[in-house]
């Protein structure tokens, strides 16, 4: 009978034990935000997830009279969510199970602190955004000088400083990933960018991709946010593979593959009719994002290094002439003008290893390739370094 009693007696403790755990990791697994408006409103926030392909609503709240309000939700995993109110982003979040963070939002500030990392990334966050207001301020001082006559000068100031702001953005993401290379934040901060220019580009700055990805899968391997970024840096690797292998088959110095297409009023216009001048062969696709996004920087490039002898043969790929010559006159592409309807089928795309575009190969005087370039960012760099006579 007494060790019936013990055994009785142990199994309730182990079950209480038991229960009292169970009940600390579910307590555990739920995330709290709160915060406190000043001055109070009305208006709801909202608590937005953002999955790998889409945004979904968590909860939305609205403040009591005081301004305050709680989210309090059970994430399934460590993961990126917003904070917003209406259509505006008040702040963007990267929560763990357990998270306690506080978020205060006074007229248009916002402070967050706690949780894992909430409070470490808003602290980068502010950087960005301090950069985006310095940036602002730079675009309205170039935009009251317009008219007058140093406007030369006050430009390349503001672009001088503008770069110099960009670079000190950048080292500030690199030391964050270097001093934390198990925060999941690395996400947010490898994406980051300042009105509209990324900090990072994937060409120039591909070992930093293939750092943070070795360093986010050996600490997050099944994270769906980790694994999407993982298969978005396997596809990068094979890219620059196979742009390093058509590099190696249009070596430097090379005389490059003669062109002759149709150009806006139907006859062929040869590339060889450029002779005489340094010639950036563009291949583009009017119905490629990245390619329009390339035509307005190439654009600046272009009125920057046209007077030095510089022209631009742009080979466009569209099967509609028409639309072709819609985004010419839409975008202003005011240079040589030609397209290939066979698109990237084409004999052209086999004789020039284009494989993504856009795509830009520069060539000397001779017809001679003198660098082959992915982005803008990596041509306009080499022609500042090179500097053409």
């Amino acid at each position: 009978m007494k060790r019936f009693r013990f055994y009785f007696c142990f199994s309730v403790i182990l079950s209480l034990l038991f229960f009292s755990e169970c009940g600390d990791r579910n307590h555990a697994a739920f995330s709290t935000i709160n915060g406190s408006l000043s001055p109070s409103g009305s208006e709801p926030f909202f608590l937005i997830s953002v999955d790998t392909s889409a945004f979904n609503k968590i909860d939305s709240v609205v403040p009591d009279n005081k301004g305050k309000f709680t989210f309090r939700f059970k994430p399934e995993h460590p993961g990126i969510f917003h904070l917003s109110k209406k259509t505006r982003l008040v702040a963007p979040l990267v929560i763990f199970p357990g998270d306690n963070i506080n978020i205060s939002i006074r007229q248009d500030s916002v402070w967050v602190t706690g949780g894992k990392e909430a409070g470490l990334f808003f602290t980068f966050r502010q950087m960005i955004t301090n950069c985006e207001a310095y940036a602002d301020s730079l675009g309205t001082e170039l935009i009251l000088a317009r008219d007058m006559d140093n406007y030369t000068e006050i430009k390349a100031e503001t672009d001088a400083a503008y770069a110099k702001m960009m670079q000190m953005a950048k080292q500030e993401a690199v030391d964050f990933v270097v001093k934390h290379p198990s925060a999941l934040s690395q996400l947010l901060v490898m994406n980051s960018k300042i009105q509209q220019v990324y900090l990072f580009d994937e060409t120039i700055d591909s070992s930093w991709f293939f750092y943070t990805d070795s360093a986010l899968m050996s600490h997050f391997a099944d994270n769906p946010h980790v694994i999407a970024n993982h298969r978005r840096i396997k596809s990068l690797r094979i890219s620059l593979k196979t742009e390093r292998d058509a590099r190696k088959s249009m070596q430097i110095g090379q005389i490059s593959p003669e062109l002759n297409l149709p150009g806006l009023h139907g006859k062929p216009v040869s590339l060889r009719s450029l002779k005489h001048k340094y010639t950036l062969v563009y291949f583009w696709s009017p119905i490629d994002a990245p390619s329009r996004k390339a035509n307005l920087e190439l654009k600046n490039i272009y009125e920057q290094y046209k007077n030095h002898d510089v022209e631009v043969y742009a080979v466009s790929f569209d099967q509609y002439a028409e639309r072709w010559k819609a985004a010419i006159n839409l975008d202003k592409l005011w240079w040589t003008n030609v397209n290939d309807t066979l698109m990237l089928n084409s004999p052209v795309a086999q004789a020039w290893n284009i494989q993504k575009l856009p795509l830009f190969v520069l060539l000397n005087k001779q017809g001679r390739i003198l660098e082959r370039f992915t982005n803008t960012k990596t041509l306009r760099q080499w022609l500042e370094e090179k500097k053409l006579p």
